[in-house]
Parts: structure tokens; sequence; C-alpha cells
């Protein structure tokens, strides 16, 4: 989030299928305030790519369409994160 300027929501909403290579770059494809589509998107540094690719390695399950953050906690264990879990961060 800090890295790249995301909001909560941003974060919240993103997916495994939104972090893509453009070029020669790394970056996440969000939905951008008041639009109905990812059709933005913000350049990753390698460092947070290295980092979300070994999150993504250590989970069950990161296909496409699943969420790019997910809970560990007991009650909503491998759901999407809610803005308010990661504002807590």
């Amino acid at each position: 989030m800090v890295t790249c300027g995301l909001r909560t929501i941003e974060v919240a909403r993103a997916d495994v299928e939104d972090l893509r290579t453009l070029g020669s770059k790394t970056v996440l494809y969000v939905q951008g305030k008041g639009k109905d589509e990812k059709s933005e998107y913000v350049v990753v540094t390698r460092e947070v790519e290295r980092a979300i690719r070994s999150y993504l390695s250590t989970r069950d399950s990161a296909e496409d369409k699943e969420p790019l953050f997910t809970s560990t906690s007991n009650n909503s264990k491998g759901k999407r994160l809610s803005t308010r879990t990661i504002a807590d961060w």
C-alpha cells in the first residue's frame, strides 16, 4: 500500500490475476475511485513483487480469480481481507 499509494479498498479488491507483467514491469491493476472496472494500474517494485510472490507460494491455493490477500483467522480463513482488517495492520 505504501510503496504504491493504494487505498485499503484497492488492496481488499485485488485478485491474484490483477498482478501482471506489462512490458518489463510488474503492475497491479486496481479499481480506481468511482470506477466499475479494474482499468488503472500501479507499478509494483521488484521487492514488493518478490514479497507478494513469496506470500502466494505459501498459500494452499492462489488461483487467478481468488483474492490476492486472504485472511488467516479461524472465522474467515482463505477469504478476502476486509478493509477494516487491512486498516488495523
